[in-house]
């Protein structure tokens, strides 16, 4: 639905802009803006997907279009659009670092260490805590807490370096 002209400065001239209303959720979209219309009604991209007035594909074509990714994908979950060239949350391996324990353990390891690199002694700044043994391989080590150590970033890029040095 048009709801207002603007005039919106475009360098030294002022320029009308139409505003359309999203008839499902509200937002204003700028009639440059890509949209959907049925009928006597105007949707953004999200609702007309999540309605499923839209495919998938069509809604990376004409919503998506900034994005120039071929393996882009986008799925309704829970009412709302989610657009990724990866895992989408839901479907991330319990692997990821962001578990509580997971949590706990890199605050458990920086407290030990007086958050500073045990390399090179760096005091604070950006921090990471380092598994000793790989958090991919040993999975049962991720949060013991003797398997951590604080780096600073350029000192834990060197101990993956020699790690990946080591292997070939």
């Amino acid at each position: 639905m048009l709801v207002k002209k603007i005039m919106e400065e475009n360098g030294d001239i002022l320029t009308p802009i139409e505003l359309h209303k999203c008839d499902s959720c509200g937002t204003e979209l700028p009639h440059t803006a890509p949209r959907e219309e049925y009928g006597d009604k105007d949707l953004c991209g999200d609702c007309a997907f999540i309605q499923g007035l839209i495919t998938e594909k069509e809604y990376l074509d004409r919503h998506c279009y900034w994005i120039s990714l071929d393996d882009l994908r986008a799925v309704v979950h829970e009412g709302k659009v989610y657009v990724s060239n990866s895992k989408f949350p839901w479907e991330k391996d319990p692997d990821d670092r962001k578990f509580p324990e997971y949590i706990k353990w890199r605050s458990a390891v920086f407290e030990r260490d007086n958050y500073t690199c045990r390399s090179c002694g760096q005091k604070g700044g950006v921090l990471n805590a380092h598994h000793i043994k790989s958090f991919a391989k040993y999975p049962e080590l991720r949060t013991e807490l003797d398997n951590g150590i604080t780096l600073c970033i350029k000192c834990h890029r060197e101990a993956h370096k020699r790690k990946a040095a080591h292997c070939e």
